[in-house]
C-alpha cells in the first residue's frame, strides 16, 4: 500500500474538492462536497477559506454555497473566459462606438499591467488606437486606474510600491496622490483622464462587475483629450447603460 506524504495527501484533497466543484452543474454547500469527496467537512471547509481567499473558488453570500472563482477561470480556462467575455460585450462596445463615434475598448487585470482583451475604434484618422494584447499601466489613465482601483489590495501596493515612470508631464507618480485617487475612484465608480498615459489623449472608464458582483474587467472610451470637453457627463451615462445590459450576463 502506497502512503502518501502530508504534502501529497494535501493536493490530492485539494484536487478532488476542485474536481467536484468544476464538474458540478449547480453550486455546491460544504455538506455536499464532504459527501462527494469522502473528505471531513472541518478540512474541507479549511481548504474551501484558502482557495476562496485565492480567488480559486467563490462563495455565494445569500446561499453559502461555493462554484469556481474567477481566478480559476482566467489561470485555467483564459481563452474560453475571454472569448465569452468579447462575446457578451462586443454587440454592446460597437453600439456605443456609433453613439460617441470615440475608441471603445475593454481590459483586464494581468498581474501588475492592465491587458486590452477587444478594442472599437472608429474609421477616422485622428483616433486613440488600441489593439488587442496591449499593456497598459494601472498607475497612469483612466483606463489602468478603473483597474488598479479594484485590484486586490496586494497588487495596489506592488504597483505603487515600484518607481513610476512618468508617460507625459500630467502623470501622477507620488504613490500617497494616487492612493487617494483610487479610493476616489472607487467611491465613485469610474474614472476619467486626459493626457496621463499619451499626449493630445483621454479616457473615461468604468468597471464591470459580474451578476454576483465581482469585478471582471473595464470597460472605456478614448479618443482626443479635446473631444471630452463637457461631454464627461452624457459619455458615462452610455457607459453605464451598457454595463447595466452586461453585467447581468455575466
Amino acid at each position: 500500500m502506497n502512503i502518501l506524504s502530508p504534502r501529497e495527501d494535501t493536493v490530492q484533497r485539494i484536487a478532488r474538492i476542485m474536481e467536484a466543484i468544476c464538474t458540478a452543474d449547480d453550486l455546491l454547500s460544504l455538506r455536499e462536497i464532504e459527501e462527494q469527496t469522502g473528505i471531513p467537512r472541518a478540512t474541507v471547509h479549511r481548504f474551501l477559506h484558502s482557495l476562496k481567499r485565492a480567488d480559486w473558488v467563490y462563495q455565494d453570500p445569500a446561499t453559502e454555497k461555493f462554484r469556481t472563482g474567477i481566478r480559476f477561470f482566467l489561470l485555467f480556462d483564459r481563452h474560453a473566459y475571454y472569448d465569452e467575455l468579447v462575446q457578451i460585450c462586443y454587440p454592446h462596445m460597437k453600439k456605443l462606438l456609433a453613439q460617441t463615434g470615440r475608441t471603445i475598448l475593454l481590459s483586464v487585470l494581468d498581474g501588475t499591467v492592465g491587458r486590452c482583451i477587444l478594442s472599437a475604434e472608429p474609421a477616422t484618422a485622428l483616433k486613440f488606437v488600441a489593439h488587442k494584447g496591449m499593456n497598459i499601466p494601472l498607475y497612469a489613465g483612466a483606463t489602468g486606474k478603473i483597474l488598479l482601483a479594484y485590484a486586490k489590495p496586494e497588487i495596489q501596493e506592488r504597483v505603487l510600491a515600484q518607481k513610476l515612470v512618468p508617460f507625459t508631464e500630467k502623470t501622477k507618480t507620488d504613490s500617497h496622490i494616487l492612493q487617494r485617487e483610487i479610493e476616489q475612484i472607487q467611491k465613485q465608480a469610474y474614472a476619467f483622464s486626459q493626457e496621463e498615459w499619451m499626449t493630445n489623449a483621454g479616457d473615461l472608464s468604468v468597471p464591470i462587475f459580474d451578476h454576483r458582483g465581482q469585478f471582471v474587467c473595464q470597460l472605456g472610451i478614448a479618443g482626443l483629450s479635446s473631444s471630452f470637453e463637457g461631454e464627461v457627463e452624457n459619455l458615462l451615462i452610455l457607459l453605464k447603460e451598457a454595463v447595466s445590459a452586461i453585467s447581468p450576463k455575466l
